[in-house]
């Protein structure tokens, strides 16, 4: 069952409109993105659907300001795409697990720890705005530069220095600090 948000943007009219631009604009990026955060080609595809469909639905909760900005749609976009990249490694790991005749080699696909690491960051990142963690990530994990990331997210390259400033900050505070004795 459609919600009324989804009915509404299912008829058409300004969301419709903006969900298609927005789809044209950034299926690419998305698809890229999946693949650079390591889905196979196969599951990057099929993500990129999810992705979008569930962005579908959230469209009409965005102001028209930030669905007309490149920069923020993509750090919207790249919060999702986490999320279900996440979502489907999880279910990946048990859907295994449940079929297997015998235990699962731990070696292939994501790892209990690394789920944990992926928690904690996300905890971190979570004193962020969307474009703030779009420019810390892109810049701090995947190696962006500081031009790149600020004509990517339509911005100059002071406003995201900036930005990646802060981030830092506010990701640095947010990370409790070791006990005595306990190893970083």
């Amino acid at each position: 069952m459609q919600s009324n948000a989804g009915e509404a943007l299912a008829l058409g009219g300004a969301e419709g409109r903006d969900f298609d631009r927005i789809y044209r604009e950034n299926a690419t990026y998305v698809l890229g993105l999946l693949r650079r955060l390591g889905a196979s080609r196969a599951q990057a595809e099929d993500l990129t659907h999810d992705v979008f469909e569930t962005f579908f639905f959230k469209l009409p909760e965005l102001p028209p300001e930030d669905r007309a900005c490149l920069g923020r749609m993509r750090a919207y976009l790249f919060q999702v795409s986490w999320q279900r990249l996440a979502n489907h490694r999880r279910l990946h790991s048990v859907r295994k697990e449940q079929h297997a005749a015998e235990p699962p080699d731990r070696s292939v696909g994501p790892r209990a720890h690394d789920y944990v690491l992926a928690r904690e960051v996300a905890r971190y990142l979570d004193a962020l705005d969307p474009v703030s963690i779009a420019i810390f990530v892109g810049f701090e994990v995947f190696g962006a530069t500081v031009p790149e990331l600020a004509e990517e997210h339509q911005m100059t390259e002071a406003e995201a220095r900036a930005i990646l400033h802060h981030a830092r900050t506010r990701v640095r505070r947010s990370i409790p600090p070791f006990a005595e004795g306990e190893k970083p």
